[in-house]
């Protein structure tokens, strides 16, 4: 009976090291599991989720359509008012304190304009948890909004260029996907000088704070 009790006894003694060790290292696996989850949720690894998503929420556009652009570049009453709507959903996602969160999102871009590729690599990733999550939120409200213009990816690109270019806005544009493939080379390609469209900006002034506000968030994807 006594042998019988011995051998149904602890694991420990069967693999040869005592229980407080096993025990220990169970512990130490348990708190440095749950240090990377704080790590992650406090805001230290979330640009690599926040740049993951924006990824695949462009996929999530229906419309696929290629888009060819008129040839004299003038926007059209209808893409003025969709890019208005667009716009205007993208702020209200970023909520009441919009000001406030645009402001740190400029200087934010400012730091990364300043340094090198890799570093701007590193420092898209390094997206602060409180600067990521409104910014999720824009995004996802951006592409809902897009969906309910019927408006391809390729489209509002445009637009959106064709409102820059209007009002001499010059803002570096984010390539999400080249980032992620090839993290050595240049993440933004610099803006191409165009001559500003009297026209178009005349379609586009009755929104021209809207614009001046949110075409900059671009930068960060959206």
């Amino acid at each position: 009976m006594k042998k019988e009790k011995a051998q149904s006894g602890s694991g420990c003694v069967k693999w040869g090291v005592g229980c407080g060790f096993v025990i220990l290292v169970t512990l130490l696996i348990l708190v440095l599991g749950g240090y990377l989850v704080w790590k992650f949720s406090s805001g230290a690894l979330s640009g690599l989720g926040y740049v993951g998503d924006l990824v695949v929420l462009d996929d999530q556009i229906v419309n696929e359509t290629p888009y060819e652009p008129p040839s004299d570049g003038l926007l059209s009453l209808e893409q003025v008012e969709s890019l208005a709507y667009i716009q205007t959903r993208t702020k209200e996602a970023i909520g009441p304190e919009y000001e406030e969160s645009v402001e740190e999102f400029h200087e934010f871009t400012g730091e990364i304009l300043e340094a090198e590729d890799m570093e701007r690599f590193r420092k898209l990733l390094s997206v602060p948890k409180k600067m990521a999550v409104p910014l999720k939120t824009a995004k996802e409200a951006q592409i809902e909004a897009i969906n309910m213009r019927g408006l391809s990816r390729e489209e509002y690109q445009w637009i959106r260029r064709q409102a820059k270019y209007a009002f001499g806005i010059d803002i570096p544009q984010l390539d999400v996907k080249r980032l992620l493939e090839k993290q050595k080379e240049s993440v933004y390609s610099k803006s191409e000088a165009n001559p500003i469209n009297t026209q178009n900006r005349v379609l586009l002034e009755p929104h021209e704070q809207l614009l001046r506000e949110t075409l900059p968030l671009s930068m960060l994807g959206l």
